[in-house]
């Protein structure tokens, strides 16, 4: 996310120091979210929202596809999984039925 955060600061073409005063912090602060040393606050991202120029949205749209794409993989091979287990239950009910 942090990364994500710098990128945003670039689109608007800021310094750190004039994005976390636009966002009631540090440039110090903004270092550390950029780096990932620090956690981003729900709270952070509202203050984004405060940042001329930002649109909130945009940034969480970001990390939200950053997020599925990560996860697809591990969806699919679930849903698979659970296929292959769906159609391995179907065959034994089906050959061996219960009395």
């Amino acid at each position: 996310m942090g990364a994500k955060l710098r990128e945003l600061r670039l689109q608007v073409e800021m310094s750190q120091e004039k994005f976390g005063t636009a966002m009631g912090l540090s440039h110090a602060h903004v270092q550390k979210y950029e780096q990932g040393k620090n956690r981003i606050a729900v709270s952070t991202l509202v203050g984004i929202c405060g940042v001329p120029r930002v649109i909130l949205w945009t940034f969480l749209i970001q990390i939200f596809d950053k997020a599925c794409d990560l996860l697809c993989p591990v969806i699919h091979a679930l849903r698979s999984a659970v296929r292959r287990l769906s159609t391995r239950r179907l065959l034994v009910s089906f050959l061996l039925p219960s009395f």
